[in-house]
């Protein structure tokens, strides 16, 4: 822990600043989105197909757009970028508390989805920009563990929350992002983007011609689908297996737990490992640790599934983030990030559409479906990574 806190203190100026961002969003977003699902749901009596509509309209909003945000940021400003989409974020939280029509609802959540759209892909080019080569896997690392570290503040928070009316959730939570955006503003450094071109056009054409990235993104899919079944047939699955709903709470519990403790260490063990054998690995266990938890209905089960699947997650996602800032061509970082979310858009878009249908035939069909399909997806994901290699495992070398 003390060689951790020596490496952090040891990053370059504006690292800190963003690693602290995370956890501050993460806490926010994780305190807040959860109660507006119960204020829809019980207090405005939602049904919840509409309350499921909304979230994802707010999902839709954000990760539909970061491809076009990266190229805004890259061509203009990082700093402004990050500021002025963590302050529209924050006006669409702050929003929900002075509406109860349903219209208006879905504008604030547009709205709060639109601040992520510009600040989500502009923070990990920044983090990308402002540190090395060498230091860019272990910065993600920290950015993992601080994420984490936001949920569970908002796990414990939030049966504290849930005793306050909305209104004041609602305030509070716009506040913590315009304060972050301003924070942002005063505290990070100028990011200079080296741009080879100032055509829009030209920058997205890059992207779009660079087909090992294309390919790589295609990867990147297949973990979100894997990753977002936490927060979609997880919950569903261990509350019909324990017969309890807090062990929802539990599971998050864990599950971040694992990575605050282990991720920094997990990170350091695998630094001569090449990406795509992370890759492969990481998702081996991802898949194997849900087909686990799924396929044999018992609690125990079920926990060393979910722990093997966090390793599994621990592996693969900074190593996404460190490949991405690698592939992405010179000036184009926050674009090349902007694009690369597509793939969170339709791998966890697509979870969230058919993750709990399918959890609900694998019920109807007494057989675990949902988790055999998972497992599927994470060996089509291998399969993919191994392609990758030829193309991905040299940038690595010249460190």
């Amino acid at each position: 822990m003390n060689a951790a806190f020596s490496q952090l203190r040891s990053l370059p100026r504006g690292i800190p600043l963003m690693l602290l961002n995370g956890l501050l969003v993460s806490s926010s977003f994780f305190a807040f989105i959860p109660y507006l699902t119960y204020f829809l749901s019980q207090q405005l009596a939602w049904a919840p197909i509409l309350v499921g509509t909304l979230l994802m309209v707010r999902q839709l909003s954000q990760q539909g757009l970061t491809f076009f945000t990266g190229l805004i940021a890259d061509r203009f400003d990082y700093r402004w970028m990050i500021t002025i989409g963590l302050w529209i974020r924050g006006v669409g939280f702050a929003s929900f508390a002075f509406t109860e029509q349903p219209i208006l609802l879905f504008a604030a959540a547009v709205t709060a989805g639109v601040g992520g759209a510009l600040f989500e892909p502009v923070m990990q080019a920044s983090l990308s920009a402002l540190s090395t080569e060498k230091q860019r896997g272990m910065v993600f690392a920290f950015r993992k563990i601080c994420n984490n570290m936001g949920i569970v503040f908002a796990a414990l928070v939030g049966a504290w929350l849930i005793n306050y009316d909305f209104f004041w959730l609602s305030i509070g939570s716009g506040v913590m992002f315009l304060l972050i955006g301003t924070l942002t503003l005063i505290r990070l450094p100028v990011i200079k983007v080296d741009l080879t071109t100032a055509n829009f056009k030209e920058m997205g054409s890059t992207v779009l011609r660079d087909r090992p990235f294309l390919f790589f993104t295609g990867v990147v899919t297949c973990f979100w689908f894997l990753f977002m079944q936490l927060y979609v047939a997880i919950p569903l699955y261990i509350v019909e297996l324990s017969g309890r709903a807090d062990s929802v709470s539990l599971v998050y519990l864990i599950f971040a737990g694992v990575v605050i403790l282990g991720q920094y260490p997990l990170q350091r063990l695998l630094e001569e490992w090449t990406p795509t054998r992370r890759f492969m690995v990481g998702f081996f266990l991802a898949g194997g640790g849900l087909f686990i938890l799924g396929a044999i209905p018992h609690l125990t089960i079920f926990f060393i599934g979910l722990f093997i699947f966090s390793v599994g997650t621990m592996m693969v996602e900074p190593t996404i983030f460190d490949i991405t800032s690698r592939l992405a061509k010179k000036g184009l970082l926050a674009t090349y990030f902007g694009f690369a979310a597509l793939g969170m858009a339709i791998g966890g878009g697509g979870s969230q559409g058919v993750g709990a249908y399918l959890l609900d035939v694998s019920y109807r069909m007494n057989f675990p479906l949902l988790w055999l399909i998972c497992l599927v997806i994470s060996l089509v994901a291998i399969v993919g990574s191994y392609k990758l290699s030829k193309q991905i495992n040299p940038l690595f070398q010249k460190e």
